[in-house]
């Protein structure tokens, strides 16, 4: 603990569906976690081929790698890192390719 408050900004991280199928889970997490944590879309909510989900996440100063993963209609998984930077811009995105599948 310090007695100064932490520095940190918000980027908007949109993860858009490029698959052909529908996005029914999908888990944000820190790298350095060993963990992915809950799912972000709630019992009805999914990502259609082609739209996207919109994440506000904090971020200080330096590069954050944050593990990405998915989970379509047919249970296939699809994974990857991506890295968070202000050096970036506060409005990011990121694709779920084909070429994530697990």
């Amino acid at each position: 603990m310090t007695e100064e408050e932490p520095y940190f900004e918000f980027v908007t991280l949109d993860i858009y569906n490029d698959t052909e199928t529908e996005i029914y889970y999908i888990f944000v997490s820190p790298a350095d976690s060993n963990m992915y944590g809950v799912d972000l879309l709630d019992e009805v909510t999914t990502i259609l081929p082609g739209d996207y989900l919109s994440l506000l996440i904090p971020i200080g100063e330096g590069n954050v790698d944050y593990d990405v993963m998915a989970v379509d209609e047919y249970n296939d998984t699809y994974s990857f890192t991506y890295t968070i930077s202000l050096d970036y811009g506060t409005e990011q995105e990121v694709l779920i390719e084909m070429g994530d599948m697990d």
